[in-house]
């Protein structure tokens, strides 16, 4: 509500002058990226046909309407997915309340046969810094096997605890291209 210097004359204890200035000499975020991951959609070995088709079930798509919600209040101006079917339908309710296209993206996939799983995690890194260089807010829906690689590369934190449950995810704050947090949702 107040520029911070405005605001360390007006507290009163010296530490929380300290928290303010330490809060003042953060650089400005300048792109906030919602990373979910899609809705439950059954187990895979269930699924007779292809993986990328296996749609959400009842819970995913119950899931999908819980993360609309979080998802508008990012305010996104663009909403992109990978292109496994339950990753669109993930977006599909955020999607419909804000009026926006879902962009499918095949470098926010997990990897297919015959690629590596580090080559597929390098790849939605590079897109996530992509998109907070351009700046903004955008929302973007992935795949289990690719989002803790991803965020390890990010955050530096190799071996951290990033896995992200169905229907869970991200909110990371970029300055430019450096990430500045990464908060579970």
């Amino acid at each position: 509500w107040l520029p911070a210097d405005e605001a360390v004359r007006l507290v009163s204890y010296p530490h929380d002058a300290e928290v303010l200035g330490a809060f003042a000499a953060l650089p400005p975020v300048t792109a906030t990226v919602l990373l979910v991951r899609h809705g439950h959609a059954g187990a895979r070995g269930t699924w007779s046909g292809p993986d990328t088709g296996r749609p959400l079930d009842a819970e995913g798509w119950a899931q999908a309407r819980a993360l609309a919600e979080l998802v508008a209040l990012v305010r996104p101006a663009r909403l992109l997915s990978a292109s496994a079917r339950r990753c669109v339908q993930t977006l599909d309710p955020a999607a419909a309340g804000l009026d926006l296209p879902i962009e499918v993206c095949g470098d926010l996939d997990e990897p297919r046969p015959g690629q590596q799983r580090d080559e597929r995690s390098l790849a939605l890194a590079g897109r996530l810094v992509e998109l907070a260089r351009a700046g903004g807010q955008v929302a973007v829906c992935s795949q289990g096997r690719v989002i803790p690689g991803a965020l390890e590369r990010l955050t530096g934190r190799v071996g951290a605890d990033f896995t992200t449950p169905k229907g869970g995810g991200w909110l990371l704050a970029f300055a430019h291209e450096t990430l500045l947090a990464a908060a579970r949702l």
